[in-house]
């Protein structure tokens, strides 16, 4: 009998250490609270990757293809991780693809915090990086991550038993020597010390075992990807200029044409030209293109380019517009011809410090916060150019002899000498864009903003060598229509006139209809460009950006059939 008591008290002892050497308890917890992940969706996308896919998502996985084309380029994905679970977790992400010195990734929550507490909500954002250059022994392992998944890890434990052993092994191992003692001291006949030490044992199990406190997720790799990279609105943009309507392709053909003459004021040159911009590349429509129509937020809107960071700039191109307004309707001092102008005009810094806004710049945040507002997740921020430096040779002055001119001037004027461009050149003070962006003066309250003057010429909209007045057959542009006059965000000069008093002039875009559109000067109060023309009604067409993760379900770019942004109201 006294020996039949001795094996179950061995047992018993030994139960604890028998538990933990099963690996399959381990490994089979099945899951028991409700995690998972909700929603999922690419955010951000570095210039040049060459295939992405949104994110596919099954309970604890997100499945993706992603293929980089050099170092140090990147793509952001937003998930919403919930926990219905009356619980507090510790949830983290993992990868399945090789964590190598080429492929890096992180991931933040919007609180900075792991733990997911019961009944709640996180926003996770991961970024995954080709860090370094792909040895070309080593292929395989970087450029291209095809049909991998991250799965949510719970309560910082690797489904491993060996990882739970060396994190737990403390624990582990003084309960294992706790009862090694008590069998031991059963073995001698040492009865009453060793229920003692089992007792403590029985105290250390509550400590040790938890290491169970863990969720199985189960990888499930039949996750079907919804490859998106021809579905991006940049890429589809420049796939439709190449011959085989592919993007690679189109980025060749597009760069391999070079720019066009741009004192030929009579050419047709039409569809995309590549140029330097802030961010890299950009890729701007030129001439009479009919297949650069979006439709977005309820209204009909053309391309301008496409940004060197694969932003898409939309000029406003609705038939109807409510917004008619000076650029300032104040004329009396250089500094107004600034979007926005410091207090006083002593000095060129103090005229045009970021401090007040332009009254077009009141009108034009009225219209974004009434019409745009709810749409902001879909728009980007990027540079809006109101270049404020002087043309070369010129000195600031609040009373020029005759006009103090711009650089915008310089770049677009009357003479055969044309250059425009798609830098700004004193971007931290000219280069808006709102507090969040990186780059800039982030002196905008919204990212909205207009046309410039170098955009307008690179469109193919001509100067007034090139209008009516002269008889001849001007090159035709897709800024061409009916809406009228319309201000751009370029200066053209400050001039005092013959009668003593000065004024600010801006570029404009005049139009009145295909067979007549210039670019020249208007007067910033009033819109006119000269008292024939006293009663031309300036309105304001506004520019904005789309993110380059914005994807197009729809169309094929004409005005009849525009590419549809769907926006969630």
């Amino acid at each position: 009998m006294r020996n039949r008591i001795k094996i179950l008290l061995s047992i018993i002892f030994l139960l604890p250490i028998m538990v933990f050497a099963d690996d399959k308890i381990v490994q089979n917890v099945n899951p028991k609270e409700n995690i998972y992940i909700a929603s999922s969706e690419l955010i951000e996308i570095t210039p040049g990757v060459e295939e992405v896919s949104q994110p596919t998502i099954k309970d604890w996985n997100i499945k993706f293809n992603i293929k980089f084309s050099k170092v140090n380029q990147s793509i952001k994905y937003k998930l919403i991780v919930k926990n219905t679970s009356k619980k507090d977790y510790n949830v983290t992400i993992e990868p399945t693809f090789n964590k190598s010195n080429y492929i890096t990734y992180n991931y933040k929550y919007s609180d900075k915090s792991n733990i997911l507490k019961a009944n709640t909500e996180k926003e996770m954002i991961i970024t995954i990086t080709y860090s370094k250059e792909v040895p070309t022994n080593k292929l395989h392992d970087g450029k291209f991550i095809e049909d991998n998944l991250m799965y949510l890890n719970v309560n910082d434990n690797l489904i491993n038993p060996k990882t739970i052993l060396q994190k737990y092994s403390i624990n582990i191992m003084l309960l294992i020597i706790t009862e090694l003692i008590a069998f031991y001291l059963l073995k001698t006949k040492n009865i009453k010390n060793s229920l003692k030490i089992f007792m403590f044992g029985l105290l250390l199990i509550p400590i040790a075992t938890k290491a169970f406190d863990i969720i199985r997720l189960t990888i499930d790799s039949n996750v079907e990807i919804d490859t998106i990279s021809d579905k991006l609105l940049y890429r589809k943009l420049i796939s439709n200029e190449a011959s085989n309507k592919t993007y690679k392709t189109g980025i060749s053909e597009i760069t391999t044409k070079g720019n066009p003459n741009f004192d030929d004021y009579w050419t047709n040159d039409k569809g995309m030209y590549a140029m330097a911009d802030d961010y890299g590349t950009s890729y701007y429509y030129r001439g009479d293109v009919k297949n650069n129509w979006v439709s977005f937020a309820g209204f009909l809107w053309q391309v301008i380019r496409v940004n060197g960071d694969n932003s898409v700039r939309l000029i406003y191109s609705d038939n109807e517009i409510s917004i008619y307004s000076p650029f300032n309707s104040n004329n009396d001092s250089p500094k107004y011809i600034g979007y926005m102008f410091g207090d006083t005009d002593a000095t060129e810094d103090e005229a045009f410090i970021n401090k007040n806004d332009s009254t077009i710049k009141k009108a034009i945040d009225n219209w974004y916060v009434a019409n745009l507002s709810k749409y902001s997740s879909y728009i980007s921020d990027e540079v809006f150019c109101n270049d404020r430096t002087l043309a070369s040779g010129e000195v600031f002055s609040t009373s020029p002899q005759d006009s103090m001119k711009f650089a915008t001037y310089a770049r677009n004027n009357y003479s055969d000498n044309q250059k425009p461009q798609l830098t700004c050149p004193n971007i931290s003070r000219d280069g808006f864009t709102t507090k969040n962006a990186s780059i800039g003066n982030k002196a905008l309250t919204y990212p909205i903003g207009l046309i410039t003057a170098d955009e307008a010429n690179l469109a193919n909209v001509r100067n007034y060598y090139c209008s009516g007045d002269y008889n001849q057959t001007c090159g035709s542009s897709y800024l061409s229509n009916s809406i009228g006059a319309t201000f751009t965000m370029s200066p053209f000069s400050y001039t005092t006139t013959w009668y003593g008093s000065s004024e600010i002039n801006m570029f404009g875009i005049l139009t009145g209809g295909s067979d007549e559109t210039d670019l020249d000067w208007m007067w910033g109060d009033t819109g006119a460009d000269n008292p024939e023309k006293s009663n031309i009604r300036t309105s304001i067409r506004p520019s904005i950006n789309l993110k380059n993760t914005i994807q197009t379900t729809d169309g094929s770019g004409t005005k009849e059939d525009p590419y549809i942004i769907l926006a969630n109201d």
